[in-house]
């Protein structure tokens, strides 16, 4: 496994891991951010070191790699271009 230097690196932030699930994201990935709101502190695990069940202090948000987050996404894209009326698409 990387050092937990590179591997923070590699995943969402903290931050971004929040909003994700805040907007109804699915929590399922390789790496979770666990957010101890008794000692304030925040933690980058992997999925088997979570512990379960959490204690009430503890909030888990999937910590997203790219190649994760590309996989919610869907296969195909419909994109469609509108001329504007300066004459731009």
């Amino acid at each position: 496994m990387l050092p937990l230097k590179q591997l923070k690196q590699q995943v969402v932030s903290f931050e971004l891991a929040k909003e994700l699930k805040k907007l109804g994201v699915p929590q399922e990935s390789l790496f979770y951010w666990l957010e101890d709101t008794y000692f304030e502190t925040v933690h980058l695990l992997a999925r088997n070191e979570v512990p379960h069940p959490l204690p009430s202090h503890e909030q888990v948000y999937s910590a997203f790699t790219v190649a994760e987050l590309l996989k919610l996404f869907p296969e195909e894209w419909d994109i469609v271009f509108t001329k504007r009326s300066n004459g731009y698409w």
